[in-house]
């Protein structure tokens, strides 16, 4: 049976993890790399192109924010489900990426043994928020 493929981009100003995503995701028949973007103006260009499902987007970016690149995705109309991926274990940070509509939160440093579980659920429509989950 062949598995739904997810295409996506990833936002991070960090270009070795960027690299690192794309490695695993090399693995994996379910998910096609569509674009990536080192800020939120290389994100937002690359939305005039590309419809991707799923959005790996850093918090902080340089210029315009993670949580406001998605937002004005939104705004503009694509409908996009955002994981936001950052190195803070801040709770404020990750009900903030809740509250404008992300669908997960994913520390980076746990990014590699999270993501499944974080796939499993998006693919059954579920929210996952794994610091949240602790407070």
């Amino acid at each position: 049976m062949q598995k739904e493929k997810y295409k996506i981009i990833i936002v991070d100003d960090n270009q070795s993890f960027i690299d690192a995503m794309k490695f695993l995701f090399l693995k994996r028949n379910d998910i096609e790399v569509v674009g990536e973007a080192n800020d939120a103006k290389g994100f937002l260009k690359i939305l005039k192109i590309e419809q991707p499902d799923i959005v790996l987007m850093d918090m902080i970016l340089p210029g315009i924010s993670g949580l406001i690149a998605a937002d004005m995705a939104i705004t503009i109309g694509h409908d996009i489900k955002f994981v936001g991926v950052t190195m803070s274990d801040d709770s404020s940070i990750h009900s903030d990426m809740k509250n404008h509509g992300f669908v997960a939160g994913i520390l980076k440093n746990q990014f590699f043994d999270d993501f499944e579980n974080t796939m499993a659920r998006i693919k059954n429509g579920e929210k996952y928020f794994p610091v949240l989950s602790h407070i």
